[in-house]
This record gives C-alpha cells, sequence and structure tokens, in this order.
C-alpha cells in the first residue's frame, strides 16, 4: 500500500493528496527556470478540494499539474524516484523540477 492510500485509510473522512513530495526544498523557494514556471504534479480526489489543492501549489510558485485521482499515487512516487536519480545519480543538483509542455 502507498503513502497516500495508508494515510486515507487511517483518515476516511478526510481528503487526502499527495503532492510536494517529489522534489527538494530548492525547488519551493525557487520555482523559477529562467522564464518557466516549475510544475508540480499531484493527485487525490476530484472536486472542491483539488480546488484547493491548486491553489495551495500556485501560492508556493509552482504550476499545479493534476495527474488524477489517489489511484495515481505510485506514478508520483516514481516521478519523486526520477527526481533523486536525476538530482544525485547524474549530479544534475537539488534545482531541479518538470515542466509538462504541449501544443
Amino acid at each position: 500500500m502507498n503513502s497516500l492510500a495508508t494515510f486515507a485509510a487511517r483518515t476516511p473522512h478526510a481528503k487526502a493528496y499527495r503532492a510536494f513530495s517529489g522534489y527538494g526544498w530548492e525547488n519551493f523557494e525557487d520555482p523559477m527556470f529562467g522564464s518557466l514556471q516549475a510544475d508540480l504534479f499531484f493527485c487525490g480526489p476530484d472536486g472542491e478540494a483539488r480546488s484547493v489543492m491548486e491553489q495551495l501549489i500556485a501560492h508556493v510558485g509552482l504550476s499545479p499539474v493534476y495527474i488524477g485521482g489517489s489511484d495515481q499515487a505510485p506514478v508520483l512516487e516514481n516521478v519523486t524516484r526520477l527526481w533523486f536519480a536525476l538530482a544525485f545519480g547524474q549530479n544534475l543538483g537539488r534545482h531541479l523540477a518538470f515542466k509538462v509542455l504541449t501544443d
């Protein structure tokens, strides 16, 4: 069971989300990369609480990217693994973030 599922199971009346775990603190201190704002992936239930999460992420200075319901938490855990592999395994440093680009 992933950490979001564990938390949700133990707090059945809460709206549980997974966010803020995929980056080092440097990206929260400075979410800009030149003129580009870093994205922050998050997941959890859709609805009114989702907009609160989007506002919280935006207030930190990141661009929120919703990837789906709580069942997507393992995807975010893999994003965290990717961040660590790049930041430390490839020596790219901790001020490293992701950006979704589309047409």
